[in-house]
């Protein structure tokens, strides 16, 4: 399988692991504040994908991670518009300040942990 493939397989899996985790917190109603839950959603789904993809898995996280974060904070400014109750959207991302920068050290440290998984000689997949 050549790179760009595997780099594709790994961005699906992050994405498909985004929302299975996603689903396995909250069917489980973590009772942890929700950069927590995003932040760890994030670990786990960028962990799956960097070791699919095995190696150069951190541009196309955070790509994902910023376009998911993009999508989050225009939804949010639309919910409040019609209320006449926007803020600019800086404001909006100064607000979930906290929440962005957890979430992006989580993506680095899963793509850090996946990758190093992959390596591993106990992995089962390893070649």
């Amino acid at each position: 399988m050549n790179k760009a493939t595997r780099l594709a397989l790994g961005v699906l899996a992050m994405l498909i692991g985004m929302w299975a985790v996603g689903e396995g917190l909250a069917l489980f109603n973590w009772p942890v504040n929700t950069w927590a839950k995003g932040s760890l959603q994030y670990f786990i789904a960028a962990g799956i994908g960097a070791a699919i993809a095995r190696r150069g898995f951190v541009f196309p996280a955070f790509t994902v991670w910023a376009i998911v974060w993009g999508v989050s904070v225009y939804i949010l400014y639309q919910v409040a518009l019609p209320a006449q109750q926007a803020r600019p959207l800086i404001n909006i991302v100064l607000q979930n300040s906290s929440a962005i920068v957890a979430t992006a050290v989580a993506v680095v440290l899963g793509v850090l942990l996946g990758q190093k998984l992959r390596k591993g000689k106990w992995c089962a997949t390893h070649q």
